[in-house]
């Protein structure tokens, strides 16, 4: 990606950017993180850290302790201000640092008397003083394209612009999403561990201190003759490095050092197991059966399954279940969460992806950004991510939704294959399960087949215990009754929704919630009309058009002119109120409105 020369500007850069003192710091610090630094390497800082930026680190690539100022001034080089920073180096970094690298917007004059007194001053105490600024920024902003992406571009993707796209998507998903309501559940724990979230890499390292306080117990045993090996076995794990985002996948090779690394004694041991089973019915050896046992299954603390190493090592989930299983409350909650806590996400409604020609150009169009292409984008997102150490997400939820699913089909593998080259962008897609086969290809289910591409399944608010459905029917103040072990469809919100709402316990049948659900919303909707019978039963005439429509269209939307001229309208003396009408079945949540290529349409909430 080339960035165009009037845009790679200071003048356009500070157009783009109301704080650009901060903004010019992470731009600085990832041009450091990439041209000075390891690889994988994390930048830490203090609050006002003294003098430079982050606390010195070592590179293997400089062979040296480095560390950087950055300095953007409005109109000529302070270099009173660059001095007073150096002063701040030596007094509280002396000794740890060896490179200073001074990133500055202006152009330094090294051969400047004030330059010069700097230069002195660190050389006197050991600190090479590397410049890079004006141009020499510029240079290297060529080199790393998807910093240029996120600071050149026209788009700011500050929290703000995140937190207005993800309001708006949520705003739109009506009553799927409930903000109040959030319990965790199975599937919930999956995808954080998808997300890498801290909590995920903490679990992750947990599996090395599991391993080695189950060496702990093991020492303490009569057959003393292991602990050699269980002292360098212990060593051994403790060597391994821990994971962290960037290094993630360092975890998916600790199984196979340690059983490499130790072969011949597992071997030895699995030779004595099988020795000791063969004399069990000749002496009483369970003890020491139980203590070989133990010993062999040490490594398998260290195990990750197939779908843990898919959810590790792939950047893409599909998020399938059946209809109100809690797939959108779910994506909701993850966009709702990253947004607090400043991270980059953006949630997109399947049912907006009509008439373009492919997912990359309705992502762009729907994200309301016209002058960058998708890699563009893509470059910016995937720097975020690294900068934050959290994957930047792209969420898709209903594809199922969309004006056909065959746009899926023909369109996903390339999608799945531009995201991939994008190790710090996370997507996860969610569809009805039913839909499964008109969605993905066969290439697309031989790779989920083959943990290439994760896929886990949406079990709503299934448990043991049944505490979900009851926290979920505290929010109606109705009480959880034990016959309700025995109903099938009680780990469904949907369902459950359609339950509560009814306000009768007496039935279970999932068509009969569906009409006393329509039954309500009707009610509800009729009170904005005037002068209307209570007899009338608009909302399930009006329904039977609509779906007359879809059925004869192939679509799952219908545009507002269209819904606005059916016969029902006229039916029921309703041409002047329809609009009221149809705004009350949104708040109810049985219509979603939204706007699409600039025309509004309506599709069904549930």
């Amino acid at each position: 990606m080339t960035i165009p020369a009037n845009k790679l500007t200071w003048n356009h850069f500070e157009c783009l950017h109301k704080d650009k003192q901060l903004a010019f710091e992470r731009l600085c610090r990832a041009l450091f993180l990439h041209e000075f630094c390891d690889e994988n390497t994390i930048l830490l800082s203090k609050p006002n850290n003294p003098g430079i930026e982050t606390l010195p680190i070592w590179s293997n690539k400089k062979n040296a302790n480095v560390g950087f100022q950055a300095k953007y001034f409005d109109s000529k080089t302070n270099y009173f201000q660059i001095k007073n920073s150096a002063q701040k180096t030596i007094k509280y970094y002396n000794g740890q640092i060896d490179k200073l690298v001074l990133f500055c917007n202006k152009d330094i004059t090294t051969t400047s008397q004030q330059y010069l007194e700097i230069y002195s001053l660190l050389s006197e105490h050991n600190i090479e003083l590397i410049v890079c600024s004006n141009d020499s920024i510029f240079s290297l902003l060529r080199k790393y394209s998807d910093i240029a992406a996120l600071y050149f571009n026209t788009t700011d993707f500050n929290d703000n612009w995140f937190k207005e796209r993800v309001k708006t998507s949520i705003n739109e998903l009506g009553k799927r999403y409930n903000h109040v309501f959030n319990v965790a559940t199975t599937t919930e724990e999956v995808v954080d561990f998808f997300l890498m979230k801290d909590t995920t890499i903490a679990k992750i390292n947990n599996h090395k201190k599991q391993a080695i306080e189950a060496i702990d117990h093991l020492y303490e045993n009569k057959y003393t003759n292991y602990n050699e090996f269980l002292r360098s076995l212990q060593n051994h794990i403790k060597s391994l490095p821990d994971v962290n985002y960037q290094k993630r996948e360092l975890c998916l090779s600790w199984f196979d050092i340690i059983c490499e690394e130790f072969k011949d004694n597992f071997k030895e041991i699995k030779e004595a197991y099988k020795e000791r089973t063969q004399q069990s019915s000749k002496n009483d050896n369970y003890d020491e059966l139980n203590y070989l046992k133990n010993l062999l299954d040490l490594p398998c603390q260290l195990f990750f399954s197939e779908h843990e190493k898919c959810y590790i090592s792939s950047n893409i989930l599909f998020l399938k279940g059946e209809a109100g299983i809690g797939k959108s409350q779910l994506l909701a909650t993850i966009a709702d969460y990253y947004i607090k806590n400043s991270l980059p996400v953006c949630l997109l409604l399947g049912h907006k992806f009509f008439n373009y020609s492919n997912i990359e150009t309705a992502i762009l169009a729907l994200l309301g950004i016209s002058d960058m292409n998708i890699n563009d984008l893509l470059s910016a997102f995937n720097e975020l991510g690294l900068q934050n150490q959290q994957p930047t997400l792209i969420l898709i939820d209903a594809i199922n939704e969309s004006f056909t699913q065959k746009f899926w089909k023909d369109n996903l593998t390339q999608f799945v294959s531009l995201i991939r080259k994008y190790p710090n962008i996370r997507v996860i897609m969610s569809y009805r399960e039913d839909y499964r086969a008109a969605l993905l290809d066969q290439h697309m289910q031989e790779k989920i087949s083959k943990y290439e591409i994760a896929e886990i399944k949406h079990l709503g608010l299934l448990s043991d215990d049944c505490d979900n459905v009851s926290k979920f029917l505290e929010q109606y103040d109705m009480p959880f009754e034990p016959e309700y072990y025995l109903q099938n469809h009680m780990h469904n919100p949907l369902y459950l929704t359609w339950f509560c709402q009814s306000n009768e316990n007496s039935g279970y049948v999932m068509y009969d919630l569906m009409d006393k659900t329509i039954e309500k919303a009707d009610e509800d909707a009729k009170k904005c009309l005037n002068n209307l019978s209570e007899d009338c039963h608009i909302l399930e005439n009006l329904l039977n058009e609509i779906s007359e429509i879809f059925l004869k269209t192939n679509l799952y939307s219908i545009e507002e002119k269209t819904i606005l001229n059916l016969s029902v309208w006229e039916t029921y003396g309703l041409t002047q109120e329809k609009t009221k009408y149809l705004s009350a079945l949104c708040k109810f949540g049985l219509l979603i409105k939204y706007k699409n290529n600039e025309k509004e349409s309506y599709c069904i909430g549930y």
